[in-house]
């Protein structure tokens, strides 16, 4: 099989798991919304951004060096790297888990803005299993085992979604989702036991884990400054509007993350080839790169929001009118940004994160104090507007670096 044919095989099963976790899910959005009320909604959508923060705070970037350092390694020494990362994260998820558990009557107040009638450990749980299930998909990822990855994350997204909405159905309300989330992620576990339970049999060495922290910590960094950047708007609607305007912006913010999530998959498969080139090769054919990417882009936001217009009474809920203003502005800023992450991963590949740190934290900054000042004011259509903002300037700071290092 040739390079590029085999690139394109990737390229289809990255774009079908793509479909599998990001847009399989927005077609049961408008269902679940009008099956729970907006309390429970926000909740909800409140749950999936803590569990990805969390989940990121607890690997403390384990799966993003093991993600670069698999791919070299050779018999045992790949065991030794999947168990270090192992039994790092379970020892950390324990004793996350025990901090949370101990400040809950602190913690879920905080989190969700007044005591949840549901059991505080189900977060928690939800951070470890989704964890687990990170590391493995991380390690068919990065030793381009993309017929895996798809299976098991179609494995995960088709469970979650029958027993959620069965769930739904009966009557159990979010329990329903807890149930589902554990099963789900604990099916994909099942999955990879052999190959778990073989790197488990493996004494985890500190030295390991220090490589894989010294690797992965970095991009970490840079990883947890874009979560913020992405939720931060989240939390700050929860703390000046509640938790129901929180699940109303949410609602729209999905659909127009959808074209950054179209844009990271199909840069998971072509920036590292591009790269492998050489540089003469990259730079000749980038910009052909990110003119095709970026207009396929735009097609798919203007599809979306043609879909929204033609189907309204199907797609937004009652009481979720302010989603569609939400998904158009903050969709016209995940263009510029789709078209950042194509600079993004070129300054990755050539270990550059430093640079994209540096100019992540200054959106972020300029993101925390423009929805501080205008959400109070303004409302959802604010944090909305500071979005498109943000990833503007995140896109020129980019450029403009690009731009003189060529000239350098």
């Amino acid at each position: 099989m040739t390079r590029l044919t085999k690139s394109v095989k990737d390229l289809i099963y990255y774009l079908l798991s793509g479909a599998a976790v990001r847009v399989f899910p927005l077609l049961f959005l408008p269902v679940i919304a009008r099956m729970l009320n907006e309390t429970d909604f926000g909740v909800f959508s409140l749950y999936r951004l803590y569990l990805v923060l969390g989940a990121a705070l607890v690997l403390l970037g384990v799966e993003q060096g093991l993600f670069r350092l698999l791919p070299a390694a050779e018999g045992e020494r790949k065991n030794a790297l999947l168990s270090a990362a192992v039994y790092f994260f379970l020892t950390a998820g324990l004793i996350a888990t025990a901090i949370y558990l101990w400040g809950r009557d602190l913690f879920q107040p905080l989190l969700f803005e007044k005591t949840l009638p549901y059991p505080a450990f189900w977060l928690p749980a939800l951070i470890v299993t989704g964890g687990l299930v990170s590391i493995v998909t991380t390690k068919f990822s990065a030793e381009k085992e993309s017929r895996r990855f798809l299976q098991a994350n179609l494995l995960r997204v088709t469970v979650f979604y029958l027993l959620f909405l069965a769930g739904l159905y009966l009557g159990y309300g979010l329990t329903a989702f807890f149930v589902a989330g554990i099963a789900s992620d604990l099916l994909v576990v099942g999955m990879a036991a052999p190959i778990l339970t073989a790197s488990l049999r493996v004494r985890p060495d500190f030295a390991d884990i220090r490589s894989l922290l010294s690797v992965g910590l970095p991009l970490m960094g840079v990883m947890l400054v874009m979560l913020l950047l992405y939720q931060s708007d989240h939390y700050l609607i929860k703390f000046f509007m509640g938790v129901e305007a929180t699940g109303v912006y949410n609602y729209g913010y999905k659909f127009a993350a959808a074209l950054s999530s179209f844009v990271l998959l199909t840069n998971n498969v072509w920036m590292p080839r591009l790269y492998e080139q050489g540089d003469d090769f990259l730079k000749k054919n980038l910009n052909d790169y990110s003119v095709l990417i970026t207009t396929a882009a735009q097609g798919l936001y203007l599809l979306i929001c043609g879909l929204f217009v033609l189907f309204a009474k199907q797609l937004i809920p009652q009481g979720f009118g302010l989603s569609f203003k939400v998904l158009a502005i903050a969709g016209a800023g995940y263009l510029f940004y789709g078209h950042s992450q194509l600079m993004d991963g070129w300054l990755i590949l050539r270990h550059k994160s430093r640079v994209l740190l540096f100019a992540s934290l200054v959106a972020l900054g300029v993101n925390l104090i423009l929805n501080v000042i205008y959400i109070p004011r303004y409302g959802l259509v604010a944090a909305a507007v500071t979005t498109t903002v943000t990833f503007i300037l995140l896109w020129i700071m980019v450029l403009v670096y690009l731009m003189r290092s060529e000239k350098s």
